[in-house]
């Protein structure tokens, strides 16, 4: 799998991302907001989203205190459009630009916390953890999460056309959480913690090809071959689905450690 490749092509679905990615369980911010209020009690926080997107993953961090600022960056101008027009629609005082993980256009100690949500494969590196802690506060929070469907699970929708069209998913280790965690030790975080968050989701078929549609691999396809595979999950949906929604189990994998003073 190209990373550099992949992670070049999300902007092409930007309103695709807008309109089927679901936000974040509220589980998840309140395992954020507890360690946080540990960490810096009820002061006012300034917050940075590395790889927003369009914003699912900024919008609920509002809440993490009463006096919060928070900021989003992503590599891709197309991405930060829809996050910024949603903002506006819906009057949220967040402020995106246009960064990555490795080059974040901020002054060192910038911020108390930085978080990154199901994007940290794209650039878990050590000079990346670097740059973030260049622009993290003295005893800063970095808190990243992603989600992987529980062993549990039945079986995928249409798995046979994975094979079909070569879907290649992110290398194991880049969402494994005992790799992340030694990363972020190696990196010169201290009181390195993981937790796994347990949810469950439930997708209609417009939901859940949706959701393909929102995938790199996806939008690396041919015109030919996104409209096959389309229609072939379609149609395994409808095979394999008993009623109308398709529900999943699934675990938010978190590590989180903080910057030495």
């Amino acid at each position: 799998m190209n990373i550099t490749k992949q992670k070049q092509v999300f902007g092409s679905y930007a309103k695709d991302y807008q309109k089927y990615r679901n936000y974040y369980k509220p589980s998840l911010y309140k395992l954020l907001s507890s360690v946080s209020k540990k960490q810096f009690k009820n002061k006012e926080l300034s917050i940075l989203d590395v790889g927003c997107g369009t914003g699912k993953s900024t919008e609920p961090l509002l809440k993490i205190t009463k006096k919060t600022r928070v900021f989003g960056v992503d590599p891709d101008p197309r991405m930060l459009k829809e996050a910024c027009l949603h903002a506006k629609q819906v009057h949220l005082p967040i402020t995106y630009m246009e960064g990555s993980g490795e080059s974040l256009p901020f002054e060192k100690e910038s911020f108390d916390i930085i978080t990154v949500g199901t994007a940290f494969h794209w650039f878990a590196t050590k000079k990346a953890l670097k740059e973030m802690q260049r622009v993290l506060k003295k005893n800063g929070l970095i808190f990243v999460y992603w989600s992987m469907e529980r062993k549990d699970n039945p079986p995928t929708i249409g798995r046979e056309l994975y094979k079909k069209f070569v879907w290649k998913a992110v290398p194991q280790k880049l969402r494994d959480i005992t790799y992340i965690k030694k990363l972020f030790v190696e990196s010169g975080l201290f009181s390195v913690e993981t937790a796994l968050v347990p949810f469950e989701s439930k997708y209609t078929a417009e939901q859940y090809v949706g959701g393909l549609k929102t995938s790199s691999m996806y939008a690396v396809m041919s015109p030919a071959q996104r409209k096959g595979f389309c229609r072939g999950m379609f149609e395994a949906f409808k095979k394999e689905v008993k009623g109308k929604y398709y529900r999943i189990k699934s675990e938010m994998m978190v590590c989180y450690g903080f910057k030495k003073s």
